[in-house]
């Protein structure tokens, strides 16, 4: 089964259920949110990439941002705009589209005409983790040239539990960890499988491709790459 197919058919719902989020993720996302409002601080436009339903819809609405929002699962992008409808948002700040992570060069700025200003590319949640491949990402991202966010996961054994336990509360059984060179991968029978990169991959894979990345670490289980 794709990634894609198991997002479209609601396998990986559960994955973005509070109820089944142990302490460990709920700290991931409050660090989450922190160190996105430092990266926003200058910013006016927020760029999620892999948002699902629009998952910073909602802080972007509260912070005065306008929003662009990408994802490859049609009903999670009928879902954020119908959100962003309920919302009364203005449709021409605020939108999801269709697009995926590795089209984001040609994609972002045959919207605007050019890029956009003073905007901030988004990967949250380890978005980057459940995209089938990384390096046409990266390849993307040095084409596009925007200051840019990454938000995943360490790969030091205490993390790695606490992402079992995190699979296994989602409802996920069988489940399979692959220690690789490029990271730590969870998998199971019926279609999960989230990569979180080991640190001198996503940085030899930056470095490949001309873009400069820089680390930012938190308490917890999070790791945070930033680039411009």
């Amino acid at each position: 089964m794709s990634l894609k197919t198991f997002y479209a058919n609601g396998a990986g719902d559960a994955l973005i259920d509070p109820t089944n989020y142990p302490q460990s993720i709920v700290e991931f996302l409050d660090f989450e949110r922190e160190i996105l409002a430092q990266h926003m601080s200058d910013k006016q436009m927020l760029i999620e990439v892999g948002c699902m339903h629009g998952r910073y819809l909602e802080w972007a609405l509260q912070n005065g941002a306008s929003y662009l929002g990408f994802d490859v699962v049609d009903r999670y992008v009928a879902e954020g705009n119908a959100r962003i409808a309920s919302a009364e948002a203005d449709p021409q700040k605020h939108r999801i589209l269709l697009g995926a992570s590795e089209q984001l060069h040609e994609i972002i700025p045959g919207l605007f005409g050019r890029l956009p200003d003073r905007a901030l590319v988004f990967f949250p949640f380890n978005s980057i983790g459940n995209m089938d491949l990384l390096e046409p990402v990266v390849l993307s991202l040095s084409k596009l040239n925007l200051p840019f966010l990454i938000s995943t996961y360490r790969t030091d054994q205490q993390t790695n539990t606490e992402r079992l336990a995190y699979y296994q509360n989602s409802g996920f059984g069988s489940i399979m960890q692959t220690v690789s060179e490029a990271g730590v991968c969870f998998s199971s029978p019926n279609g999960l499988c989230s990569m979180a990169y080991h640190p001198l991959f996503l940085h030899e894979t930056f470095a490949r491709h001309h873009v400069d990345a820089q680390m930012q670490v938190k308490g917890g289980i999070g790791i945070w790459y930033f680039g411009l």
